[in-house]
């Protein structure tokens, strides 16, 4: 964010976290970059590690890191001045980067906001926080994906091109970007 205020999005994942950009953005061009917004994979946070951090609710949602959060211009003009504070603040052991950014933007836009009413938008058929064998089996991967997770680059040719065979002997009509691949 520091170093380029004026991008329209921004994207963050784990560091065994494979993108495929065309499928991300695709999905963004849905989107109003001058809306806040937040899309990603979205769990609740552990009860024990956020009872007591304000504000005070039965669970925080938050976008798994792993899976891939992107995030609008207008939600980081917001909560970026912030993010690093918040991330000394919320440094519990257990708070993953996600929910720690979370945690901060929540502080800093509220609850109402931070809601499936307000910023969160979900996309569980696109970002996806396991492997492509684990989620292809799972029946998870009904679009183009946009990320795969807890992989690293050699495993990425071998369970795509099986999943992709998979899905074509049960006579299922999907569009995976193997361009990249290929």
């Amino acid at each position: 964010y520091e170093h380029y205020p004026n991008s329209t999005w921004f994207l963050f994942g784990d560091d065994d976290t494979y993108f495929f950009r065309p499928s991300i953005e695709r999905k963004l061009r849905e989107f109003d970059s001058n809306t806040k917004i937040v899309l990603g994979k979205f769990w609740s946070s552990w009860q024990r590690v956020t009872q007591d951090v304000p504000p005070f609710r039965h669970e925080h949602p938050f976008a798994q890191g792993g899976a891939g959060v992107c995030i609008s211009h207008a939600m980081m003009t917001k909560i970026g001045p912030y993010l690093k504070n918040c991330s000394m603040f919320f440094n519990d052991p257990d708070f993953a980067g996600s929910m720690r950014f979370a945690m901060c933007a929540e502080k800093v836009v509220g609850q109402h906001e931070w809601s499936l009413d307000g910023a969160i938008r979900t996309w569980y058929t696109g970002f996806h926080s396991s492997p492509p064998d684990f989620e292809i089996s799972d029946r998870t991967v009904s679009e183009a994906p946009a990320s795969f997770h807890r992989i690293t680059k050699p495993e990425m040719f071998v369970p795509i091109k099986r999943a992709h065979i998979m899905e074509s002997l049960n006579d299922e009509k999907l569009s995976f970007d193997l361009g990249l691949f290929a």
